[in-house]
């Protein structure tokens, strides 16, 4: 029988302490290597072959990851799980509506440096090097059955097969494609907060507001957070700042995603109480995730502060979502 567990370490010193075939899913999030915000996401971790041959050895055959990735280095991610021996089964999206374009007017540049009357500055204005990122790719991989069929491998690992039915979406087979309320409303929907829409071709999820990413964060001072890209979370009627600069709040990790959307990876991979990991655990969303749906977790976080933000939200969960509750 597993038990919940949250580590502070570095996951390339951690996971080699631990046994072989032992995780009955992963689901994680890493840094993008695209050297965004601050210099964790610089490492290159996440193209890190011998890593992923870590992440391979301590899962059970027929066992499935999902990884979060950059459009920019989605491919890299993909062919590093791939060379760890995962074989790749799919490629999920997710697609939002609530992000700035981040890249360099050129216009304007030229503006400062040759004046606005110059010809070149004239013929390159409006001209920019960055389009609006509106989604996220999601690696679906699995580890190849030591079994002759899947059958013998569910028997033998409880692996090797996704919870379809339980992850339905409406009437039909979980889609491929999640989508936030900017979306919705794109598609249809007549607000961002009651969209209505064809609810069984798409996964619905919103990006989460700064009252849900510090939710159960009570006890933690608030923090200046610069680059805020989430419009539904920034109101100046509550004294916030404008959406795209800054904003004060108790979770400080820059890419907390929805619990709801990392619930359903979880339930679709991972039988019910079976043991999840989260190499790269952040704020602690994949354990609050399973802790709902009554998975258990091994999560592991390098950085000091978002392993107290965890443990925190951890703790906050656990009580929220008491065992006869989460069970039933």
């Amino acid at each position: 029988m597993y038990k919940d567990v949250l580590i502070q370490g570095d996951s390339l010193e951690i996971l080699p302490k631990l046994p072989d075939n032992i995780f009955h899913s992963c689901v994680t999030d890493p840094p993008y290597g695209i050297g965004f915000m601050k210099d964790w996401d610089k490492t290159g971790i996440a193209f890190d072959v011998d890593f992923w041959r870590e992440v391979y050895r301590v899962m059970r055959p027929g066992a499935y990851l999902v990884s979060f990735a950059s459009p920019r280095s989605y491919h890299r991610l993909g062919c590093a799980i791939e060379e760890a021996g995962f074989f790749i089964k799919h490629q999920l999206m997710w697609l939002y509506g609530s992000t700035f374009p981040k890249g360099l007017n050129v216009g304007k540049s030229l503006q400062r440096t040759l004046g606005k009357d110059h010809p070149v500055t004239k013929k390159f204005d409006g001209y920019k090097t960055q389009i609006r990122n509106l989604h996220e790719p999601i690696v679906l991989a699995m580890k190849p059955i030591d079994q002759k069929t899947i059958t013998a491998n569910t028997i033998t690992w409880e692996t090797g097969a996704m919870n379809i039915e339980k992850c339905k979406y409406g009437d039909r087979t979980p889609p491929s494609v999640l989508i936030d309320q900017n979306v919705a409303v794109s598609m249809g929907g007549k607000s961002a907060y009651y969209p209505q829409f064809d609810t069984e071709a798409w996964m619905y999820c919103p990006k989460p507001t700064i009252e849900q990413k510090d939710e159960g964060l009570s006890d933690l001072p608030k923090e200046m957070w610069m680059q805020d890209t989430d419009p539904a979370g920034c109101d100046l009627s509550k004294g916030k700042l404008r959406a795209g600069f800054t904003s004060l709040r108790m979770n400080s990790h820059p890419t907390v995603k929805p619990v709801p959307v990392i619930k359903w990876l979880v339930e679709l991979i991972t039988p019910r109480f079976g043991f999840v990991l989260d190499p790269f655990g952040g704020s602690g969303t994949t354990a609050q995730a399973c802790i709902e749906s009554g998975r258990v977790f091994c999560v592991v976080e390098k950085e000091e502060k978002n392993y107290n933000i965890a443990a925190q939200k951890i703790d906050w969960w656990n009580n929220k979502f008491p065992v006869f509750e989460m069970y039933d």
